[in-house]
Order: structure tokens, then sequence, then C-alpha cells
């Protein structure tokens, strides 16, 4: 009887490729005597037959792609482009269309019988920049050149004889610069701020000098190292030093001098602006109601893949008043008040510590330390009067700069009329009055609509995503792939 044959697992063939790690563990096994024969498939079935399935025929041409860094480079390349083109088309249909929200402003002065000054100038300034938009749109909407077609809608807006409403575009841009001059007037609280706030924070800033420095001792210690003799690999016993830390020295020099300068400089800030000044917005009125035409710009300008949105009432009169609750001077201001309420604690808490400041120097076993509490409380006041002053020149820059710009705009926009009429390029002159005009709204208006039609940095982030994404999915599985073989060795 022939000797029995040892069990043989499912995936064993008589092929001298068996691994050999599994010889070892099966002597009995014979060797094999002939090479397996290629197994050979049919194109419709996939099983024994004539030909070699379709697949893989129509991809050895492409056999370089086993390269897992080639593979990966056209993954790449294919996800990037194609996520391009995609987020640029996007894009391309957003900045067709820009959000529009006017503020009603005759409406608001039949409402009352004097307008505030920084109300005006803000109600202005967002209709002549919601005019230019409203061009913009206008002019995607129809076909042929749209820089040509935005010069013809900004001609429209400035012809007095085709005067649709109280003001048109002509009106708001000459108005624009008057309006600005005494709305800067009307918000001289944060002029006095401005002015005060960089003397107070150099004072401060000077009051106190701190320093720190980390100190080491030195440790011996016995490690074993590797070395050759030219022959063999051997071992040794070494002594080294390292460097461990043990403490901190801080260092806090104080100014009498500064020190007394900032405690004067802040009693003159408290006497010069009060916190009940701080309350800008409430002298602003909005419009008692929203008209039909102003709805319409609106819902249109909101458009979603040419369909309409559903905006209700609340929402129409958020949108028409957000030149209000989105300005810069409102928002600025709002974050002005906790800021100085707390400057005015802080001047309190020196006018007190400054009696007891005095250099000091300590040694912690900790690298921070929040130092002596005078030097803290004139850190505080420093942060809170650096902030100040950032969110006060922020609001005033956005008037004054307003004031130069609005007569600029409108010569640009005469410039590219002419330009139009003469059958000259429009392109460039088209773009720089777009970027001036959202400037001017994106400055006024730092919590108002996104005016800006095409991001550049949304292009950037979906090609980005588009190289990664892809990169990582090819990647990883090669690397699990490796480490699993490398498992079995």
């Amino acid at each position: 009887m022939p000797d029995e044959q040892p069990d043989k697992p499912d995936w064993y063939t008589d092929d001298k490729r068996t691994p050999d790690w599994f010889r070892q563990e099966h002597p009995d096994l014979p060797e094999a005597t002939t090479a397996p024969k290629k197994p050979t498939y049919d194109i419709k079935h996939g099983k024994a037959g004539k030909s070699k399935p379709l697949l893989p025929r129509l991809l050895k041409p492409f056999g370089f792609l086993k390269n897992v860094f080639l593979r990966t480079a056209l993954v790449c390349a294919i996800g990037g482009t194609t996520t391009g083109m995609l987020s640029y088309s996007h894009e391309n249909n957003r900045s067709k269309l820009i959000p529009l929200g006017f503020s009603e402003i005759h409406q608001i002065e039949d409402d009352a019988e004097t307008v505030d000054s920084l109300g005006h100038y803000l109600a202005s300034t967002n209709d002549a920049s919601m005019k230019v938009f409203e061009c913009w749109n206008d002019a995607n909407k129809t076909s042929g050149n749209k820089y040509q077609n935005f010069a013809l809608e900004l001609a429209k807006r400035l012809d007095p004889d085709n005067k649709a409403h109280h003001y048109n575009l002509a009106d708001l841009l000459e108005l624009v610069p008057k309006r600005a001059q005494k709305a800067y007037s009307h918000i001289g609280v944060l002029a006095r701020l401005s002015k005060n706030l960089p003397g107070i924070n150099d004072s401060l800033a000077s009051a106190w000098v701190d320093s720190h420095s980390d100190n080491y001792r030195t440790e011996t210690y016995v490690t074993t190292e590797t070395y050759s003799d030219g022959k063999d690999t051997k071992t040794r016993m070494v002594t080294k030093t390292r460097q461990v830390y043990v403490n901190t020295s801080h260092s806090y020099r104080y100014s009498k001098q500064h020190g007394e300068n900032a405690n004067i400089r802040l009693a003159n800030l408290l006497k010069s602006v009060k916190t009940s000044e701080l309350y800008l917005e409430k002298g602003i009125k909005t419009a008692s109601e929203t008209h039909e035409e102003g709805k319409k710009a609106a819902i249109e300008s909101r458009k979603k893949k040419g369909k309409e949105v559903n905006l209700s009432e609340n929402q129409l009169t958020d949108i028409a008043n957000t030149w209000r609750s989105g300005s810069t001077v409102v928002q600025n201001t709002m974050k002005i008040r906790p800021h100085y309420g707390k400057l005015v604690k802080h001047a309190g808490q020196w006018k007190t510590a400054k009696n007891t400041a005095q250099t000091d120097f300590y040694n912690t076993t900790s690298r921070s330390d929040s130092g002596p509490q005078e030097f803290q409380i004139v850190e505080s006041a420093l942060q809170n009067g650096q902030t100040l002053s950032g969110l006060a020149n922020e609001a005033l820059e956005s008037i004054t700069l307003t004031q130069d710009q609005a007569p600029k705009l409108r010569q640009d926009i005469d410039d590219l009329v002419t330009a139009a009429q003469n059958g000259s390029s429009c392109k460039k002159l088209g773009k720089k009055v777009l970027s001036g005009a959202q400037e001017m709204y994106e400055r006024n208006f730092s919590a108002g609509f996104d005016v800006t039609p095409f991001r550049l940095y949304m292009l950037a982030l979906f090609i980005t995503g588009g190289i990664l994404v892809p990169a990582a999915g090819s990647v990883v599985p090669y690397l699990i792939s490796n480490r699993r073989k490398n498992n079995y060795r």
C-alpha cells in the first residue's frame, strides 16, 4: 500500500514555488516534478478557455502603474484637476451674483425729522456699493461681454434722466464724502480713544521689563556603548554628561517714571472718555418698512442654482438693516465697551498698586511665571489698551479712507463708461470698479454680506483636498500591504 501523503492546504500546488518555511514544517511533501501550467481564460466567463480576460489585456500597456509612486502621482493629478474644475465652476457661477441689501435710505429720511449723521453716512455708503453690485448682477444676466454690459448698466444708474429712485448712483457717490466728514465728527469719542491710547500703551509697556532664564546642572551618568575592533562588534561601559533643568530665574525690573506716567495718562483718558458715549448705535435709525423693490433685489440676488430662496418678512427686514448691525463702527464700538470697562478697572487698581511696585528677582521650578501682582495689573491694562487702540483705529479708518475713495470710484466708473462708449476694452477698468466697490463696502461693513465674487482661497483649498485625499487612498493601502508581507517573513 503506498505511503499516505500528509494533508495539503487548499492553496497548495505541486510547485517548486511552495514557500520554504512550509516545506520545513512538512518534510514529507514530495518535490514537484513539473512546473504548473499557466491558466487560460475565457473572455466571457473568466474560466478555462482560449484567451485572457479583457481588462488585464487592456491594462497591459499601463504596467508602469504598478509603481506606487507613479500611480500616486497620476491619481493626485486626476483628483486635483477634477476638484479644481468643479471648484472653479462653482466660484465662477457664484461670482455672477452678489447678495444685495438696500437700506431704504429715503424711507429713513421720511420717518425722521433729522437723521443721525453716522446713520446717514452708513446708509449712503451701503447703497452706493449696492448699486454697483446690482449693475454687476444685471451685467451677468445679459449675453455678451460682461464688462461691456457692466459699463452700460453703470451708465444707466448715473443718467439723471433715468432716475428710478430718489437717489441714483451719481447722487450717492457725491454725498458719501460730505457725510463721511460729519460722521467722523459724530464719533469723536473714538477719535479721543485713538489719540490717548498710544501714549498710555507706551508708558505701560515701559513700566516693567521682565526676563526669564533657565538654570541647569551637569549630571554624570554611565551607559553602554557599542564599538568594533575591526573584527567583532563589542560593548563597553562609558561615562557621559548631560544638562538637567534645575529652575528658572525670573527678573522684573520696574521703572517708577514710566509707571507714574501711565497712571497720569490713564486718569486723563477716564476724564476724556465716558462709557456712556460708547453706545453709538443707539442714535442710528432704520427704515420703518421695506419696499417691494428692495425685497425683490434681496431675493433675486440670493438665488441658488437659478432658483429663488424663500425669505420671511423678518429675514428681509434683517437684510435691509444689515448696513446698521453689520457696520464696522457699530461692531467695533460693541467690542470696545467691555475692553474699556476693564481698562477703567485696571486704572483704579494701578493707582494703588504703583505705590508698592518695585524691582524683584526670584527663582521657581517652573519655566512660566505670572510675576508680582503689580506687574500683572500693568500687563492686563496693556493688553486691553492695545486691543482698544486697534478697534478704534479700524472704525475711524473705515470713514477717513472712504472719504478719499468715493471720488476715486466715481472717476473709475466714468472712465469705464467712456471706454465702453469708445469701443475700448473694459475688462481692466471693470475689475477695478468692482474691486473698489467691494473694498469700500468691506471696510465699512465688517459683519455685512460676503461680496467677494470669486474666492481664490476656496479654489486652492479644493485643489489641495483633491490631491491629498487620493494620495492618502493610494499610499496607505500600499504601506499596509508591505507591513503584512514583512510580518510573514
